[in-house]
């Protein structure tokens, strides 16, 4: 063999090893379709001209903190997340996940990361809940529809930052969206609706202090609407809920309860609270609840109800034709 065939051999040799190892690299953006998606595609990176089928296989070859793209309308599978990455699905495009018995939609079990959720549609099929997080940084939830679990349609037992934005949380048998234990969420335009327990549940059993902030959402036809709650004189809650209509709630609209004496501060601002059994209640000491420029009304109960806790009222809420407008004693504070 020539020198120059050997010299040319082993020059081809080089450049050909690089490019192997860089197909088995992870990319920053990977691809499903359920049209003609394959997760032997994985091979190739699940590019956009031969993706993968399902959200777990592309996400072997996902960078972190990347993202997986939906192309085309269908069925995803449900999920388990371990690390930072953004699953979307395009406006136009559904992207199904079903939840069967035993098993949740989206699972986020993994220290550190950082989830984006954009454009799902989480159904359960006798599954237990559509989104569960139970440690991670981060979750976002954008433009989702999450029905029909047996537990909650989001579920976050962590000490992470939540941001839900014009989702959809509707007809689940445990909570709409359930958020404990050293939670921070913010809530923006949400529609929670038609579940058999909470809307809106943020609680607290474990020394920790959570904080939820809902605005510009509608709660109706759940059982209660918005519900703070402690059950421990360490787990510290402090919701607030504006311009928003807390409406058809079968039982309370918006509920601070504190069960053992720790401190539950919920404010609740320019707001609609009409046609629930009772509109705005505080129970026990250690509750406070803050009313300023709510519309109160048409609650078969009482507008406002304090049996116990801290009940104090601006002074500009319209309560009005409940069955008893205020029961209790409601302090009045002059605005400033």
């Amino acid at each position: 063999m020539s020198r120059s065939f050997i010299t040319l051999a082993a020059l081809s040799i080089a450049v050909a090893t690089p490019f192997i190892s860089l197909q088995a690299q992870a990319v920053q953006r990977t691809h499903v379709s359920a049209a003609f998606g394959s997760d032997a595609n994985t091979a190739t990176n699940c590019a956009a001209a031969a993706p993968c089928r399902f959200f777990t296989a592309a996400m072997t070859v996902t960078d972190p903190n990347g993202e997986v793209i939906v192309l085309d309308s269908g069925g995803y599978g449900a999920v388990t997340i371990t690390q930072s990455v953004a699953l979307i699905a395009p406006t136009g495009v559904y992207a199904g996940i079903s939840v069967f018995p035993g098993a949740d939609g989206v699972t986020i079990a993994t220290a550190g990361v950082n989830v984006v959720l954009r454009g799902l549609s989480i159904n359960g099929q006798g599954g237990n809940n559509g989104i569960s997080m139970t440690a991670g940084n981060r979750l976002t939830v954008e433009n989702c529809v999450i029905s029909n679990l047996s537990g909650s349609g989001i579920l976050v037992n962590a000490a992470a930052t939540v941001r839900v934005t014009d989702s959809i949380v509707r007809d689940n048998v445990g909570n709409g969206i359930t958020l404990q234990n050293g939670v921070k969420a913010t809530i923006t335009r949400a529609v929670v609706s038609g579940n058999a327990n909470p809307g809106i549940y943020l609680l607290g059993n474990t020394p920790s202090t959570s904080t939820a902030d809902i605005a510009d959402s509608t709660v109706d036809g759940n059982y209660n609407g918005i519900f703070a709650q402690s059950g421990l004189n360490t787990a510290i809650l402090k919701l607030s809920v504006r311009d928003s209509r807390i409406v058809r709630n079968s039982n309370y609209g918006v509920i601070a309860q504190s069960n053992n004496g720790a401190a539950v501060s919920l404010t609740a601002s320019n707001n609609m609270v009409s046609n629930n059994l009772i509109g705005v209640v505080v129970f026990n000491a250690g509750a406070k609840i803050i009313s300023s420029g709510n519309t109160v009304t048409g609650n078969a109960g009482a507008g406002f109800y304090n049996p116990g806790g801290v009940f104090v009222s601006a002074g500009n809420n319209t309560v009005y034709d409940n069955g008893v407008n205020s029961s209790g004693t409601i302090t009045a504070i002059a605005t400033q």
